[in-house]
């Protein structure tokens, strides 16, 4: 699931194809199920988003729809390739997430893969079980691949684990593709890095980028999942802003999406 840099400039110039994933794994045997649809929520929109943030468009819940070759939105847990990463697509749509950054510049997002949010376990009435969850750590097998406790689920924590004032939650890497709404320059926004990710030295080439922050995943029920980056995080510096291949700097861009299986 990995987009090397060409890979990367072709979706930020003229688009990714609605398969293609933003961030790399490797590739076991389609064993884990099929994928899985859902609908996602951005909170705020321009008028409220009170400084640096990540927001809706205004144009309501993110539903997977295809209206023309043009005009499709496509949100999906990726469960097939075994990955259980979070993605939406928007590259060909009219549909985006605005980004605003500091000096006032605004970015249009056109996708994100948010790094093994499907496996995350309950989070709320879920205490010993989660605990155990965290305590295991990230576990694989001789072929590499994450290890399934039959009662714990993925052992694939290697963010770690915290609780704040919504409750437990998870940490993950994640990943946003967005362009300069002005310029037309294309930005790379990295939330950390997966030690999923293969065949691309993200952090060999910018090392800064694995000194960011996480996402936080919070998983109240069967069917939910809540993905925030919060201002002030105590692991990391905030979001890796990358242009033109080079490391630019670091910006807070807090950001709530809600996850559901309709």
């Amino acid at each position: 699931m990995k987009l090397h840099m060409a890979v990367v400039v072709a979706g930020l110039v003229g688009g990714v194809g609605a398969g293609t994933a933003l961030a790399g794994k490797p590739t076991p045997p389609p064993s884990c199920g099929t994928d899985v649809q859902v609908v996602t929520q951005v909170a705020g929109t321009a008028t409220d988003r009170g400084g640096n943030a990540m927001v809706s468009d205004g144009g309501g819940a993110y539903y997977t729809y295809k209206l023309s070759r043009t005009n499709k939105v496509e949100g999906r847990f990726q469960i097939g390739n075994c990955s259980h990463d979070y993605t939406l697509f928007l590259f060909e749509s009219s549909r985006s997430i605005p980004v605003y950054l500091a000096n006032d510049l605004t970015l249009k997002g056109t996708g994100f893969n948010i790094d093994r949010v499907a496996s995350v376990p309950l989070t709320v009435n879920n205490d010993a079980n989660l605990a155990a969850w965290c305590d295991a750590g990230r576990q694989t097998d001789s072929n590499g691949r994450i290890i399934k406790d039959p009662a714990l689920g993925y052992l694939d924590n290697y963010g770690g684990c915290g609780t704040d004032e919504r409750g437990s939650y998870v940490r993950r890497a994640g990943r946003f593709l967005a362009t300069d709404v002005a310029s037309g320059t294309g930005y790379d926004l990295f939330r950390q890095h997966s030690p999923q990710d293969t065949g691309w030295t993200v952090c060999e080439n910018n090392p800064a980028v694995c000194d960011g922050s996480y996402v936080r995943v919070y998983h109240p029920d069967a069917s939910t999942w809540i993905i925030r980056a919060v201002m002030g995080d105590e692991v990391g510096l905030g979001t890796a802003i990358i242009s033109g291949g080079e490391f630019q700097r670091f910006e807070q861009t807090p950001v709530e999406i809600t996850v559901t299986i309709p």
